[in-house]
């Protein structure tokens, strides 16, 4: 059951029912731009994660045999669409932040394995996230690039083997990291170092300034219109540490395993907008390309699920 009344929205999936205040999920749209993540974000963090957390939002990023309610894209993907409509009638921005979520953490839930000799540190990494996501972590992604037509194979960021074992520094400029100042995590795309292909690594955003001091320097605070409050700012990032993903070189099948939930989420989060956001995140030509986009993504899904999503669905 769904619905929305005023301010609050009644959320009821597989077995959490509850009524959650708008209120308490927007971002700090009006809040002027900061050189630096500052006190205030930092306050708008820790009071969105405990109430998000409470209705069962963030348990869209966790497979239920690890505490949360995502089973699988076909039983779940829907639901949490017609999650995401509801909360777009309140407010598109909270929408689109609160897609990107499930979307990104699909890349550890449609892979429940991984070959040896990745097969240990794959599963570790996997129940590390989701432990940190019933804990109330926010997820978020930070992959585009400028002057990549939004293409993030062609990325040219770099992750340079840091000086401990296991660990990378990234370095590069990156932009439309939607959901900045919320979110706990993000996930990006970079070259390693002694490779030649892109792979996947992840950013521990919780305590970082945006001043530079921590390696984040805020280059472009986002003020897109009518989608202000995505806070989809754009950094350069220096030397900044970064965990590369468990199965290290396969960015692209992991991809495409989690495509169908990206494709059916994030495509109805464009549409939500307005058609304002294309794939890459740059202005788009209005209700013409939601309605495109969204039969790109009903096909898209279609391939993955057997023909379960419809465009007149999405």
């Amino acid at each position: 059951m769904f619905g929305l009344e005023n301010d609050w929205v009644w959320l009821s999936f597989q077995g959490i029912s509850r009524w959650m205040p708008l209120r308490f999920m927007r971002t700090s749209a009006h809040c002027p731009p900061r050189s630096r993540r500052s006190a205030g974000n930092a306050n708008s963090a820790a009071s969105l994660s405990p109430r998000t957390r409470d209705a069962g939002l963030l348990l869209t990023g966790v497979q239920i045999e690890y505490g949360g309610i995502w089973q699988s894209l076909r039983q779940s993907a829907r639901p949490i669409c017609e999650m995401l409509r509801i909360l777009a009638h309140g407010d598109s921005s909270v929408a689109l932040v609160c897609a990107m979520h499930p979307v990104v953490l699909n890349f550890w839930m449609a892979t429940a394995q991984a070959p040896p000799p990745f097969d240990k540190a794959w599963e570790e990494q996997r129940r590390s996230i989701f432990r940190r996501v019933c804990e109330g972590a926010w997820w978020g992604t930070i992959a585009s690039e400028p002057g990549v037509g939004g293409d993030i194979s062609k990325t040219r960021a770099t992750a340079r083997r840091g000086p401990s074992d296991g660990t990378y520094l990234l370095t590069g400029q990156k932009n439309f990291g939607s959901g900045s100042g919320i979110t706990s995590y993000m996930i990006t795309v970079a070259v390693p170092e002694g490779e030649t292909a892109p792979d996947m690594f992840v950013l521990d955003l919780r305590e970082a300034e945006w001043d530079g001091s921590s390696g984040v320097t805020l280059t472009a605070p986002w003020d897109g219109h009518g989608m202000a409050a995505t806070q989809s700012h754009a950094f350069s990032f220096e030397e900044f540490p970064v965990t590369r993903m468990a199965w290290p070189g396969q960015f692209s099948r992991l991809a495409e395993a989690a495509g169908g939930a990206r494709s059916m989420l994030l495509y109805r989060g464009y549409r939500r907008s307005g058609g304002s956001r294309s794939r890459d995140g740059a202005p788009a030509g209005g209700a013409a390309s939601g309605r495109s986009a969204r039969f790109r993504a009903s096909g898209m899904v279609k391939s993955r699920t057997g023909g379960l999503a419809d465009p007149a669905g999405l």
